[in-house]
């Protein structure tokens, strides 16, 4: 499977050049490969995050975005600078947060890689995770994320309480309403207590072992 590239739709990242910081840390988390022990350091440059086992960062970039980044997990900052925003998921799980004011707003790209699906998103919060067999899954929120993928270019519509699995071939499942989406811990406010996501991923998503494929 090669790249999964979510687009999201907020005001423009680079007004005022690249602003970004850690709101929380848990546990290990490295930037650009550095420990982080500030929880609140700022990011100075777009570069790779990783958070090792039992760890967990909340990331804002600028005033509207904001990534909750799970253990294992590495994020790719780098893109963020180009003409099209990107932040590229290259292993673990990511909730991800626009402002729907923002959002609905602006019609500026933004896109969230994670293997090779596109996810055009209205003002949402939502979930991308890369599974063991290097599945992509996707589950929703709030509002509405269109899919993508180069082998299926036809755009799928993922609403609020939905789901979808884009395999490592290419193929992208139906969305389904997942009960199970209501039990992750969407919270990302560090002053709300533990942020850490316990739902299993991979036993939540067998429910979409049987979809239909387009």
């Amino acid at each position: 499977m090669k790249f999964l590239i979510p687009i999201l739709t907020l005001i423009p990242l680079l007004s005022f050049g690249f602003q970004a910081k850690f709101v929380h840390i848990k546990g290990v988390v490295k930037l650009d490969g550095t420990l982080i022990k500030d929880k609140k350091a700022p990011i100075s440059k777009p570069a790779p995050i990783e958070t090792g086992k039992d760890s967990l960062a909340i990331v804002r970039i600028g005033e509207n975005y904001t990534l909750k980044i799970n253990e294992n997990s590495i994020v790719d900052l780098s893109g963020i600078l180009e003409k099209t925003p990107s932040v590229d998921l290259k292993n673990g799980s990511i909730f991800s947060y626009i402002k729907k004011e923002i959002a609905t707003k602006q019609r500026e790209s933004f896109r969230l890689k994670a293997k090779d699906v596109a996810m055009g998103v209205r003002g949402t919060t939502f979930f991308a995770s890369i599974g063991k067999k290097q599945d992509v899954w996707m589950c929703v929120k709030e509002g509405v994320v269109g899919v993508k993928t180069k082998k299926q270019n036809k755009e799928t519509l993922v609403k609020a309480g939905e789901g979808i699995v884009a395999r490592s071939e290419g193929e992208v499942s139906k969305p389904k309403p997942l009960p199970w989406t209501k039990k992750l811990n969407w919270d990302n406010d560090p002053e709300s207590g533990d942020l850490t996501n316990t739902v299993s991923i991979e036993e939540a998503y067998v429910d979409l072992l049987d979809f239909d494929y387009d």
